[in-house]
């Protein structure tokens, strides 16, 4: 009994203290615009796609590059002969079954490929540099993505402040009609407007509630972070100033936007592939030179298994007396045999003997002259020809494209920051309403359900001004991201 007490004080101590540990585990991360976007690309499956395919490109280049440099391959060949056939070692016909082997190594290399390889790689490596601006140029709208959800949550989380702040005062003026009405001051009918009333703000507190969560859930998604839940957005420093939006404007309309931009730098490097695969095709019609190399033996087992072997000495020989003769005035004269011996002896001819002494070898150039291919190689050209021109019409719509999206960004920031300055005078203008309203209710000169009127035009007033503040937040931080400023 004593045991289990102290373990049930173990735990309560160390339940106590741990609560400190949990509590500071449930603080929500802060996160700034600059976090989000960098974690964005860094969890970016398009962006990873992209940065591999460069990784491809480099290979490739790798490859074509090697192309210069001579081709070396080896060969072993083994088969099995019977029945009448050649024999490989003798070119002799034989009926023996043979065994024969063929090793060979062929070297080539290209000294002159009508700049083809020159061309492929300027290809390749143009290719490279479009892949980078078009990573680049998903990198930017990743930022733009995340930037907008990013204000998205900030103005959800002000929205819902707001209407928090209406709640908690519609709460407030029916506990006092609620007294009101007790003391006989107010009827019913009044209790029962701010009843509505009340009901009504507790519904818009649970839309922006749920809003504040879609937000923050659209912000997970274009992070691509599925796992953070608890987390808190840093806001940004906003100045008082009044900006000067005509200054904005001219800086942004004289800046080099378009010369900065990844689709469009993307668009003309494209334009200079499709260059270079006209230049490309032309080559076709230009020979081709190169060096080649060939070093090869062969082995048979019909060869004989022993071959005389000279030691590189003189030669003898031995004369010896036959029985043939011959008359010669009337005399018979004996033929003598003359044989000469080589100076050497028989040897084993083995496999690696037999490999030796039929080594081979030989060197050479090969000249490829096209003369007539069907018109192919014209053809090819025309349409590369072709397609420089599709791919400079693509540039050129490009550059309109991001032009109209610069004048259209500038429209939007003018637009939405008078947008702001004249919600800004109206809700200066209603607040002073509301205020005026509220005095003459208390003195009882106007009715509950004008005070209410009132109340809700002014309070959606001051919805309109966060949703317009963030508006021209969202516009200028845009604009400064497309300036560098950001």
């Amino acid at each position: 009994m004593k045991l289990f007490k102290f373990y049930l004080f173990f735990i309560l101590v160390l339940l106590f203290f741990s609560r400190p540990i949990l509590a500071q585990n449930k603080k929500p991360v802060l996160w700034s615009l600059a976090n989000c976007i960098s974690t964005a690309k860094a969890n970016n499956l398009l962006l990873k796609q992209t940065s591999l395919q460069i990784e491809v490109g480099k290979n490739n280049q790798k490859i074509v590059s090697n192309t210069r440099y001579p081709v070396l391959n080896g060969s072993v060949n083994q088969s099995f002969q019977s029945g009448r056939s050649i024999d490989p070692f003798s070119n002799l016909f034989t009926e023996d079954r043979v065994n024969y082997q063929n090793i060979v190594i062929n070297m080539n290399m290209p000294i002159y490929d009508g700049n083809r390889t020159k061309y492929t790689m300027a290809i390749n490596q143009l290719a490279i540099e479009a892949s980078k601006q078009d990573l680049k140029w998903t990198e930017d709208n990743i930022t733009i993505l995340v930037i907008g959800a990013f204000f998205q949550v900030l103005n959800a989380e002000d929205q819902l402040a707001i209407v928090l702040k209406q709640e908690e005062k519609s709460k407030f003026e029916l506990e006092r009609a609620k007294t009101l009405q007790n003391e006989g001051l107010l009827s019913k009918s009044n209790v029962i407007d701010f009843q509505t009333q009340l009901a009504i703000d507790e519904v818009s507190t649970q839309i922006a509630r749920n809003d504040v969560e879609s937000s923050k859930s659209l912000l997970l998604q274009s992070i691509n972070d599925k796992t953070s839940k608890n987390f808190k957005l840093e806001r940004p420093n906003l100045s008082n100033a009044k900006p000067d939006i005509d200054k904005i404007i001219n800086e942004t309309i004289n800046s080099p936007f378009l010369e900065t931009r990844g689709n469009i730098i993307s668009a003309k490097i494209k334009s200079k592939i499709a260059q270079k695969n006209v230049e490309l095709e032309a080559s076709g019609n230009k020979p081709t030179v190169s060096l080649f190399g060939y070093l090869g033996t062969n082995y048979s087992s019909a060869a004989p298994k022993e071959r005389f072997i000279g030691d590189g000495q003189q030669s003898s020989q031995k004369i010896t007396q036959t029985s043939d003769f011959i008359n010669y005035n009337g005399q018979k004269l004996f033929v003598n045999n003359i044989v000469e011996k080589q100076s050497g002896s028989f040897q084993t001819f083995k496999y690696f003997n037999q490999l030796g002494f039929n080594f081979n070898r030989a060197i050479g150039v090969s000249i490829r002259i096209p003369i007539y291919n069907g018109f192919s190689t014209k053809y090819r050209t025309q349409n590369a020809t072709i397609s420089k021109k599709i791919a400079d019409f693509q540039t050129q719509e490009i550059e309109i494209q991001e032009s109209n999206t610069l004048n259209i960004s500038l429209i939007n920031l003018n637009a939405s920051y008078k947008k702001l300055e004249a919600i800004n005078k109206q809700a200066i203008i209603m607040e002073q309403a509301f205020e005026s309203i509220g005095v003459r209710y208390k003195e009882g000169s106007i009715n509950t359900l004008e005070y209410i009127l009132s109340k809700t035009r002014f309070d959606k007033t001051n919805l309109d001004l966060i949703q317009a503040k963030y508006e021209y937040i969202f516009r200028k931080t845009i604009l400064d991201f497309y300036m560098n400023r950001l």
